[in-house]
């Protein structure tokens, strides 16, 4: 199963529009259960059909430790956390 069937599958949701119609910051929240597949969910990131991802992590410690991780990996990543939730973006 690829990366979009598994994201439809646990009910992604895709932000375009603000309520006044103007265009909005594109996102993609998602949550996945299973082991998850950074190097995919970064190439979709990169692939510029969103421009912000927020995966909801097991615990706020988690989102950290997978934080830190993601920022050793790959240097063009924004890496934040809110609470268990881990919000990528790319850098500048």
């Amino acid at each position: 199963m690829n990366l979009r069937s598994r994201l439809e599958r646990d009910g992604h949701r895709k932000r375009g529009t603000t309520a006044g119609g103007a265009a909005s910051t594109r996102s993609l929240v998602y949550d996945v259960d299973q082991k998850r597949d950074w190097d995919a969910i970064i190439a979709r990131l990169n692939s510029g059909n969103v421009s912000e991802m927020r995966i909801q992590m097991g615990s706020a410690g988690s989102a950290q430790v997978t934080a830190v991780r993601l920022k050793n990996k790959w240097n063009n990543l924004r890496v934040r956390t809110e609470g268990d939730t881990l919000i990528l973006t790319l850098a500048g």
